[in-house]
């Protein structure tokens, strides 16, 4: 899944395309994941951290979310607009990704 190359961004949340060794697949296979991700200011620079991502399982075949630890909660609690947001733009993504892969098979 090399194709997707995807970023969007709402004031500190971002959508981004990252490709990723996933324990559940040979060492060497790489699948792209859209990473959920929270941008903040240390030192006086810009660092992120990953909320959350999506895979794709190509063993299904379909799309997973998978959240990092208690990251996605606290974000729940605190910005719910920006959450659904974010995983709108996901969706969208994901889909136009899916029928593009479909066209091509």
């Amino acid at each position: 899944m090399n194709d997707l190359n995807f970023y969007w961004r709402m004031g500190d949340y971002a959508l981004e395309a990252v490709p990723r060794h996933l324990a559940r697949f040979d060492e060497d296979e790489k699948n792209e994941t859209i990473d959920l991700v929270k941008y903040y200011q240390y030192k006086g620079k810009e660092c992120k951290y990953s909320i959350g991502y999506f895979w794709y399982n190509t063993h299904e075949p379909c799309w997973e979310l998978k959240f990092v630890g208690d990251r996605f909660k606290e974000l729940l609690e605190t910005d719910v607009v920006a959450v659904f947001k974010m995983l709108k733009a996901a969706y969208d993504t994901l889909e136009e990704w899916t029928e593009r892969k479909e066209v091509t098979e």
